[in-house]
């Protein structure tokens, strides 16, 4: 299973959008928010990280995977079987008709209690983790305005608390010894290498002569030179 996670604003919707016009599978329910720039997130997944945020880690409870709650897209199941099951879901119309290969999902940097959650349902996991300034991640933020806060960065009052995410996520994931790869935003967007590297690293096929010209439609290097200027 490959998930795709960062900061935020750092890369990752263009990253599984990448993917997903290379033909991974990334479920059936996405879509892109043109205001945002951002999307490609699974619903199904993302919300077993909003809701273990939302109804432990917030509070300051234990997490316990085992608590069975009702889901719209399963019905009444446990936070562990949603973890393992997601990808697994044989409703084709759901699924493009076959297995989610990659999730994309910036809510893993929120607590390292998070990706330690999933590291105990499944061994499969494989991370491409994209990074940027965290003061331009702060501020494109603050760009989007209120109407693109979620449960976490509604209390983002500075940008060394994603600093403080970042290197709490990143410690976790090395401790876990979860494979991942780290991708710095803007830069790979302007060196496919670096992203192709990443995946073999990984031991992630990509056909490199589709990649190519999936990645030159896909990049607009004038919002290229936009992000080298810091602005959101």
């Amino acid at each position: 299973m490959i998930i795709i996670t960062g900061l935020g604003r750092c890369g990752t919707s263009l990253l599984a959008k990448f993917f997903h016009e290379m033909e991974f599978n990334l479920g059936n329910q996405i879509s892109w928010n043109e205001d945002m720039r951002a999307g490609y997130e699974f619903a199904p997944a993302y919300a077993i990280n909003r809701d273990l945020y939302t109804d432990f880690i917030d509070p300051g409870k234990d997490i316990d995977l085992d608590e069975r709650i009702d889901c719209p897209y399963w019905g009444y199941a446990s936070y562990r079987e949603r973890i393992f099951r997601f990808d697994k879901d044989d409703i084709p119309e759901r699924h493009q008709g076959g297995k989610i290969e990659v999730i994309k999902d910036p809510r893993f940097t929120w607590s390292p209690l998070l990706i330690r959650s999933w590291r105990k349902v499944r061994s499969d996991l494989k991370l491409i983790i994209c990074h940027r300034n965290t003061q331009e991640i702060w501020m494109s933020r603050k760009y989007l305005g209120e109407k693109y806060y979620d449960p976490k960065h509604e209390r983002m009052l500075n940008p060394d608390i994603y600093k403080i995410d970042f290197n709490d996520f990143l410690t976790e994931v090395m401790r876990l010894d979860i494979p991942f790869e780290l991708l710095f935003f803007p830069n790979f967007l302007t060196n496919l290498e670096k992203v192709l590297t990443a995946c073999k690293r990984l031991d992630i096929s990509i056909d490199k002569v589709k990649a190519r010209f999936v990645w030159g439609n896909m990049i607009d290097l004038s919002l290229v030179a936009k992000w080298r200027g810091n602005e959101s």
